[in-house]
């Protein structure tokens, strides 16, 4: 490359959760900061993004928090604000 600016900037996104909590429990904690209610079937989608077997202390809890947030971002409920 000639040395041009590509345009992109990578951002380093942090989000607080406790990292002692289990995967329902990260569910409400995220899922309260929203406006909307969560139904039946977004929890159950929201809890196979965030299995039963879902480890906090693992190298890849922030990634796996990070995806649920994203997901819940997507949500029609959270597009409509």
């Amino acid at each position: 490359m000639s040395g041009k600016k590509t345009g992109v900037q990578n951002i380093k996104v942090h989000l607080d959760w406790n990292k002692n909590d289990n995967n329902k429990q990260i569910i409400k904690e995220v899922t309260d900061r929203t406006l909307f209610q969560v139904s039946d079937t977004l929890q159950s989608d929201m809890e196979s993004i965030l299995t039963y077997d879902f480890d906090p202390q693992n190298a890849n809890a922030e990634k796996a928090v990070l995806r649920l947030f994203r997901y819940i971002a997507k949500t029609p409920e959270y597009q409509l604000i």
